[in-house]
């Protein structure tokens, strides 16, 4: 476009500001003389109008500007349905037109695509004028378009009802036309008033106006104004409800009702009665996909321009489905002579049957038509002459017969115990009125038919038509026959009467279910019950009356007539107890003769094992004993045979050592052994419960085994060397491994060999399953020789996790005799004095050291240095040192007080009659100086 649309001091704004449904460009800028509009051409292009810019370009009708001092918005304000500009100020002072809000409204607000006018190929022009319905104001005649939406505190019957909406687009319609009347100058004026505009949210869209006025001249002159009100809701949109004429204006509500015709519609897919409740606003009513509306009925009627009632028509017509007219009746009602009277026109079409097989179809093609005519005769109320006024002219005829006609009754099927009521209708078909004798029971004849009611008066006028009720009550499934007849000036008049009682008679005539069968907790067993209608209707039979665990399927069945059947399956569970399961009665409902009951019966086998003797209790015993046992005795409470192969749940110290129970049968008993062996420890209660059967007892058997099972915490014990005469003992952890009770193990061990001995005696209760005390074994050989055992046990053992072995040596008595320490150093000791030091000796040998004798030998220095004395000790010269036992020796070294001095080193010897002698080594010196 190439035009400064943004930026500093410019914008812009978009609307369709001519009405040619082109969006256009409003530009404005802080010059007001560049103020302008940018018309779209329809092809991306855009044209400037100088007359926009004109009217705009002045500080007084500035339309924006930047400092926010003037702004304007874009809108249809007035309703006209054309852009219109809002100029607003920031602080809008006085009434000029540059300081104050502007409402900028255009001069000429129609679209445009409007048509204006038309000119006849003669010259004729017709000028059209046009509002909007949102804003339709007139100043002569009012508004042109009236909504019919309901406002606060006033509701308006007409307004829509959803999915309809009331709605008042700004679109435009025809409020006036002008034509040229040919003749001189002058113009025929029509004005126009539209009510109701409303749409469809559903989809059908614009529903139209409900109701369009239209004023022309009348023949003198005066305003003549024709209202057509239709119907909007599918599937009558369109149709004509009402139309009237009406003296007065497009807008008057005081005209006066000329003439008026009022239609009633109603659609063949709506319910039965449709047709005798539809109304002119509120046809029949229909949710069939597929629809086939035809006009039911018009009501013509109106008044003269006095005021003076005319005749009343009214045409009601009858359709087939495929919508040809089988009937149209007209009748004429209006006051002649002062007498209300009315006439008749009924024609009556039969059509040929339709078929569209092969190449020439057959669609609503008639085949007869019979009409009708019936006056009523109101020749009596007719002067008897002429008069004498001029043409006057004086008939005179034969007073018309009465004939009339009674239509048969035909009742079709009717089920035996109900009953229909249908009508044969009296016609007065004669030239006079038909003089009727009330009909009574006695009128009726025939087996199952009776007299109900009748509408008939004692003179039905010619045309008119009356009924009388006859109702066919069937008590048995059979055809039958009878007569109306009734007594009229005519003579009596009859009618046939038919009907068919159509019964059912149902019976069962198998049945498979009264005495199902199967195993608890199986697949369910079923049988059927087959049903046979030998009556002349078809049945459909309920079926009722079961309960768990019974079921029957289907929930209903139906037989033809004539020995048809139906069959179902009753089903039984099995989850409930062994036994029988009851009887119960499926009942079968819908029939005419009464509800029919089949028994259903059945059974749930298996076998059930009762413990009828007292549960085993075996003792205790200790293991080894001889095994106890007892018997149980069973009994099979079931309903088929019972075997059991055993317990299950027995524990390792009981077992079944015999089985009698193979092949029971019902209400037999049974025994069976159970036994305790001594072979493995452990106790009861032991709960157990048989196998086999459907349902198996249960009880506890109780017994236990004890067990006393010893444990050393070593295999072996060595005493190595002991000599002969000594004793040597070690101690031993002895456990209890066994079951039960505490167990006395201080009797003396088993397999103990000579030259042991034990010390038992802490053992004289040892609890069982690790429980402990301590054995001392004592090797006291008595000869220098090996000994040894093995397999030592203690006493009252059910069986051993480990045997003791023992083993030592008896050796001769010798004695072992060392010295401690083996050095005596007494180092430097002063002249004139002495020290003392001990030496111990020790016989770690098997025999006593006897015979002790010590002896003193210098190996350096002389007696001017020094000397040794053996002065005191435990060791005695001519003494003895036992096994194992020691004494000592005191020895002392005594520096001499002479001038010598040095180093006086020397030995020990100790000497026995029977062991080797020890020599002990011994070291001084003596210091320098002078003995005081």
């Amino acid at each position: 476009m190439g035009k400064e649309l943004a930026g500093t001091g410019v914008g812009f704004a978009m609307a369709d500001v001519n009405g040619d449904g082109r969006q256009d460009i409003v530009r404005w800028k802080d010059d007001p003389a560049q103020t302008t509009l940018y018309v779209s051409n329809g092809d991306g292009s855009f044209s400037e109008t100088t007359a926009f810019k004109a009217f705009f370009g002045s500080a007084a009708r500035q339309l924006k500007k930047s400092d926010g001092s003037s702004d304007f918005v874009l809108g249809d304000f007035t309703g006209r349905g054309s852009a219109e500009i809002l100029r607003l100020k920031a602080a809008p002072a006085g009434t000029a037109e540059a300081t104050t809000n502007q409402l900028y409204v255009k001069t000429d607000s129609l679209p445009a695509d409007l048509l204006t006018s038309v000119v006849s190929t003669t010259g004729l022009v017709t000028t059209l004028s046009h509002v909007p319905i949102s804003n339709a104001a007139e100043p002569v005649l009012g508004a042109r378009y009236t909504t019919d939406r309901s406002v606060p505190g006033a509701t308006n019957p007409n307004a829509a009802v959803y999915p309809n909406i009331d709605i008042t687009p700004p679109m435009y319609v025809v409020s006036k036309s002008e034509s040229d009347s040919g003749v001189g100058t002058t113009k025929v004026a029509t004005e126009f008033s539209y009510v109701g505009m409303k749409a469809n949210i559903d989809g059908r869209g614009l529903l139209g106006f409900r109701e369009v006025r239209r004023q022309s001249p009348g023949p003198n002159g005066a305003a003549l104004t024709t209202i057509t009100r239709v119907l909007q809701d599918y599937p009558y949109i369109g149709s004509t409800a009402r139309s009237e004429t009406r003296l007065g204006t497009v807008n008057s509500t005081t005209a006066q009702l000329l003439s008026s015709t009022e239609l009633t519609y109603c659609d063949k897919t709506a319910a039965a009665g449709a047709e005798a409740v539809a109304s002119v606003s509120i046809p029949c009513p229909t949710t069939a996909k597929v629809m086939r509306p035809y006009l039911r009925r018009s009501v013509e009627s109106g008044t003269d321009l006095g005021g003076v009632a005319l005749p009343t028509v009214t045409t009601t017509n009858t359709f087939s489905n495929s919508i040809d007219p089988t009937q149209i009746a007209v009748s004429v009602t209006g006051t002649v002579a002062g007498t209300s009277q009315t006439a008749t026109k009924t024609t009556t079409n039969t059509y040929f049957a339709d078929t569209t097989s092969g190449d020439n179809w057959v669609l609503g093609r008639i085949q007869s038509a019979t009409q009708q005519n019936v006056v009523t005769n109101f020749l009596a109320q007719l002067a008897t002459t002429a008069g004498s006024a001029p043409y006057a002219t004086a008939i005179q005829g034969v007073a018309p017969n009465p004939a009339g006609t009674l239509t048969a009754v035909a009742f079709g099927s009717v089920a035996v115990g109900s009953s229909s009521t249908l009508v044969s209708t009296v016609s007065s078909t004669g030239a006079a009125a038909l003089s009727i004798t009330a009909p009574t029971a006695a009128s009726v004849s025939g087996t199952d038919f009776s007299f109900v009611s009748t509408t008939c008066p004692a003179s039905l006028a010619v045309g008119a038509t009356c009924t009388i009720s006859v109702k066919f009550q069937p008590t048995a499934g059979a055809a039958r026959t009878g007569t109306l007849s009734l007594a009229t000036g005519a003579g009596t008049l009859t009618a046939s009467l038919s009907g068919t009682g159509s019964a059912s008679n149902v019976s069962v005539t198998t049945n498979n279910a009264t005495a199902l069968s199967a195993a608890q907790g199986a697949a369910s067993a079923s049988g059927t019950v087959v049903f046979t209608n030998s009556g002349n209707q078809a049945v459909t039979l309920t079926l009722s009356g079961l309960s768990s665990p019974y079921s029957v399927s289907p929930a209903s069945c139906s037989a033809a007539a004539g020995g048809g059947t139906c069959t179902v399956t009753v089903t039984m569970t099995t989850g409930g107890a062994i036994g029988s399961q009851g009887s119960q009665m499926l009942t079968a409902s819908g029939g005419t003769g009464g509800n029919i009951t089949a028994a259903v019966a059945g059974t749930v086998t298996g076998s059930i094992a009762t413990l009828t003797s007292a549960a085993p209790n075996l003792g205790t015993l200790w293991y080894g004993n001889t095994a106890p046992s007892a018997t149980v005795t069973f009994r099979n409470d079931g309903n088929v045979s019972m075997t059991l192969s055993g317990l299950s749940g027995l524990s390792s110290i009981f077992q079944v050592s015999a089985n009698g129970c193979s092949s029971i049968a019902p209400s037999t008993s049974c025994n069976m052994t159970i036994t305790m062996p001594t072979t493995a420890a452990g106790s009861g209660p032991n709960p157990v419960s048989t196998a086999g059967a459907r349902v198996n007892a249960s009880f506890s058997i109780n017994g236990a085994v004890y067990s006393a099972v010893n444990r050393w915490a070593t295999s072996s014990m060595a005493f190595g060397n002991v000599g002969v005469g000594s004793s040597s003992t070690q101690n031993i952890t002895l456990f209890n491994d066994g079951y039960g009770a505490n167990i006395d193990w201080s009797a003396p061990l088993y397999n103990l060999p000579s030259g042991f001995s034990a010390n038992t005696s802490a053992c004289s209760s040892v609890a069982p399953g690790g429980g402990s005390c301590n054995v001392s074994i004592t090797f006291s050989p008595i000869a220098a020789q090996a000994y040894s055992g093995s397999s030592i046990i203690p006493p009252n053992i059910s069986y051993s996790s480990n045997l003791l072995a023992v083993s030592g040596t008896g050796v001769s008595a010798s004695p072992t005799v060392g010295g401690s320490p083996a050095t005596l150093a007494f180092g430097v000791v002063a002249k004139g004095n002495d020290a003392d030091l001990t030496m111990t000796l020790t016989n770690s040998g098997t025999g006593t050291a006897s015979g002790l004798t010590f002896g003193i030998a210098y190996t350096s220095g002389t007696t001017a240095v020094g000397m040794y004395q053996q002065v005191g000790g435990t060791c005695a010269a001519g003494g003895s040192i036992g096994p194992n036992s020691s004494c000592t020796v005191v020895m002392r070294y005594l520096a001499t007080c002479g001038t010598a001095s040095g180093p006086r080193n020397g030995t020990l010897t100790t000497s026995g009659s029977n062991f080797t002698a020890v020599v002990t080594t011994l070291t001084a010196g003596t210091g320098t100086g002078v003995c005081n």
